[in-house]
């Protein structure tokens, strides 16, 4: 499988998320990376013509977004992650290590680590890239 086919198998999940910037912002992320498949979990307000102006280029994922009650990679509330009991239904987990000093993602930041890593692996990345 090329690495366009493995990014474009990837589905982004957002649980409940309370802000279209935190939304839009995400998009931003996932269109770098190379991702295109969103899914919305409940989104508090879901408003697209809020995210345009944070998305930039990325109205095509916003516009394709999907409405779920589950599903993929998926990512919880800003302000408290995931429920024990939506944990339960989750396969695997991932914690991205971070300075216990300071250890709190934004939101993007934390699709952006995991995406990032998807990315190389996806490109078979085993060692960073010479500069251009």
């Amino acid at each position: 499988m090329g690495s366009r086919q493995v990014l474009q198998s990837v589905v982004v999940v957002l649980n409940e998320p309370q802000d279209p910037v935190n939304i839009g912002m995400v998009v931003r992320t996932m269109k770098n990376m190379g991702l295109s498949r969103l899914r919305l979990v409940r989104p508090g307000g879901f408003e697209p013509h809020r995210i345009r102006g944070v998305a930039h280029t990325g109205m095509d994922v916003v516009e394709s977004a999907e409405l779920f009650e589950r599903i993929a990679l998926i990512f919880g509330r800003e302000d408290r992650g995931l429920s024990n009991e939506e944990l339960d239904l989750c396969n695997r987990l991932a914690v991205v290590p971070t300075d216990p000093d300071h250890s709190s993602l934004n939101l993007a930041q934390a699709v952006l680590v995991i995406a990032y890593e998807i990315f190389l692996a996806a490109e078979g990345a085993s060692q960073f890239k010479e500069p251009r």
